[in-house]
Formats: structure tokens, C-alpha cells, sequence
């Protein structure tokens, strides 16, 4: 008997350890999806881990996907000098060998950063670490200023200076902040007011398909471009979206029942158990504990899909909780009931997998 109580007890260690591996292999799954970007191309790709590396160099790691599109646009991973970062250093253009390129893309763009914030360039709600915020245009520029609502104007400025120089910041300082107007205007004084022909879209969209001979004053709009398609592409679709919603509203709802109703005939139909299981007071603390994790659940997944900085990462992690627990949850009662709850987490974790 003894021998047989130890095998018992090693179910559910083995269980949780089946749960963990499970979890961690979603989570793997979605970040290799996540981390190796569809925006960004094969070549810009290829030299993550170098920026990831000088980034932190830097101490600004959240800015890894910032420098990876300058680089999509500076050469599009394929140059030598392959974030085109010769010139920051007073060196003739594509001196730089791909390590140098990077390390010193990196340093530049740490310290445009450091400048904004010094200049006070920032939105009083953001910072040099900031994402978004607040778009921070003059009133007097709306009509022409069509660069990105959601980006601070801080941001924006440094996305422009690494294509003009670090003198932009303290032009922009000037002039009210960032602004497309105020790049053309700095591209017109540098340039002497000499135009060339552009013919990428936003420019065609903007003026018919020009700039000004000094940079591209379109710059930081091309920058906050690649970015919102990877931020789309981190962020789950709308299909899992919607699943997800329901998933945790119908666990929200299940919380509340049990923890505060948890003798109610909705509750018997929601555990697969009898109306008179429900009513037995040894029951009551597992009942209850149900409640919590449903709670759980569903205040994570919530928070997974508004606040958290990989979202399809943190969600997959908590669907796949779900999953998992509805299925031992039959296994070990004999059950259908917890099986038909862990369907909604399972076509939505499925969504994300695809």
C-alpha cells in the first residue's frame, strides 16, 4: 500500500512538470516567431544578435527593434557599414567594417537619445525609454505635420538625427520639437532650398515626389513605419483577439459565480458536479479555490493582451495554463466539464500558433 501511495503522490509533480515544459515550450514557439521578425528583412534579421549585444553595451536593450529598422533603411543589412554609421564618426562614408558599423550605430544613437532628453525633447509623461506618447505637434504644423499620433515628439526628433545629425535636436529644441515641417525646413536651410526627386510613397503622398537635396526630412516617418508593422505583428490577430476576450470573460464570470455564489446550480453545471457535492462543506475551499485561478487566469490574460510588452508570448503562456489545467482537471475527476471550458484557451492558443 505504502509503495503504491508514492507512485500517487508523484502524478502530480510529474503533472506540474509536464504543465511547465508545456508552457515553456509555447512561449519558445512564439518568441522564435516574434523574435525573428516577417517585417524586417532575412539580411537585417541576420545581425539581431550583434545589435542585441552593443545595445546593451549601451544600456538601452529596449531599442534593439528602433535600430533594426534604421538599419532596414540605412542598407537593409546588406552593406559592410551596414548601419551606415562612418560618418557619425567624421570618417569618409562605408569605412567601417559590419562589428564597427553596429557598435558605433549603437553609441550614436544612445547618445541622440541622452541629447533629446537633455534638450528636453521629450513629452513631460515619456522619456529617452519611452515608446509612445504623445505626437506633440504644434498647432500650426497639423495640416502639414503628418508624422505618427502615438510617437512622442522626442522620439521622432532622434529618428530624424540620425539621418541629419545631431545638430536636428538642437534645431528642432528651437523650433517647438519635431515636426515634418521642421525637418523640410532644416533640409531647405542645409540644402540651400536644391530639391531631387523621391519617389517612395510617403513622399509622393506628401508633395507629388520630392526632397530636399540634404538627408531625407522623411525619415523618421520611414523609421515609425517599419516599427508600427512590427509592433502589429508582435500584437496577436484579430481572430485570437477576440477568442482571448471571451476566454476571459468567461473565466472572469466563473470566478465571481464560485467565490461568491459557489452553491448556485450554475456552479454545479460550470465543475460537472452534483447539487448536493456543492452544498457538502468539504467541498467548499476546493470549490472556492477553482474560483481563484479562474480569477487568475483571467486577470492575466487581460493584462497579457493591454499591458505586456510581448503579448503574444505572455498570452500564449497563460493560454496554455489554461489548456493544461482543463485537461488534468478531466483526467483526475473523470470529467467533460473542464474539458469543454479549456476549448475556448485551446482555439485561441492554436490562433497564436499559426
Amino acid at each position: 500500500m505504502a509503495k503504491t501511495g508514492k507512485k500517487d503522490n508523484l502524478i502530480p509533480l510529474a503533472a506540474a512538470l509536464l504543465l511547465l515544459a508545456g508552457v515553456l515550450g509555447v512561449m519558445g514557439a512564439l518568441r522564435g516567431r516574434t523574435g525573428s521578425s516577417r517585417v524586417f528583412s532575412d539580411a537585417v534579421n541576420g545581425h539581431r544578435k550583434l545589435v542585441e549585444t552593443y545595445a546593451l553595451k549601451e544600456k538601452i536593450p529596449e531599442e534593439v527593434d528602433a535600430l533594426l529598422a534604421i538599419m532596414e533603411i540605412e542598407s537593409g543589412g546588406r552593406a559592410e557599414d551596414v548601419m551606415q554609421s562612418s560618418e557619425s564618426l567624421g570618417l569618409p562614408p562605408n569605412t567601417l567594417d559590419t562589428e564597427a558599423s553596429v557598435a558605433q550605430g549603437c553609441a550614436y544613437y544612445a547618445m541622440l537619445l541622452r541629447t533629446a532628453a537633455e534638450e528636453g525633447l521629450f513629452s513631460p509623461d515619456t522619456g529617452p525609454r519611452a515608446v509612445r506618447g504623445r505626437a506633440g505637434k504644434k498647432a500650426e504644423d497639423a495640416e502639414k505635420d503628418v508624422t505618427v499620433s502615438g510617437w512622442d515628439s522626442g522620439r521622432q526628433a532622434v529618428f530624424q538625427a540620425y539621418n541629419y545629425g545631431v545638430g536636428y535636436l538642437y534645431f528642432a529644441k528651437e523650433h517647438g520639437g519635431h515636426s515634418r515641417a521642421n525637418a523640410e525646413l532644416f533640409a531647405e536651410l542645409q540644402s540651400g532650398g536644391k530639391q531631387e526627386p523621391y519617389s517612395h510613397p510617403v513622399a509622393r503622398a506628401a508633395n507629388g515626389g520630392w526632397r530636399y537635396s540634404y538627408g531625407n526630412m522623411f525619415y523618421a516617418e520611414l523609421v515609425e513605419a517599419e516599427l508600427r508593422e512590427r509592433m502589429a505583428e508582435q500584437m496577436p490577430g484579430r481572430a485570437a483577439l477576440m477568442i482571448m476576450t471571451l476566454t476571459a470573460l468567461l473565466y472572469g464570470s466563473m470566478a465571481a459565480l464560485l467565490l461568491w455564489r459557489p452553491q448556485a446550480p450554475a456552479a454545479a453545471v460550470l465543475l460537472d458536479l452534483k447539487q448536493a457535492d456543492l452544498k457538502r462543506k468539504a467541498n467548499l475551499p476546493g470549490i472556492r479555490q477553482a474560483g481563484f485561478l479562474a480569477g487568475s487566469g483571467a486577470a492575466l490574460l487581460f493584462f497579457g493582451m493591454v499591458m505586456a510588452a510581448a503579448p503574444r508570448e505572455f498570452c500564449g503562456g497563460v493560454l496554455a495554463v489554461m489548456t493544461a489545467s482543463a485537461v488534468f482537471s478531466a483526467a483526475e475527476g473523470g470529467r467533460i466539464g473542464p474539458l469543454i471550458r479549456g476549448l475556448l484557451p485551446a482555439v485561441a492558443l492554436l490562433l497564436l500558433l499559426r
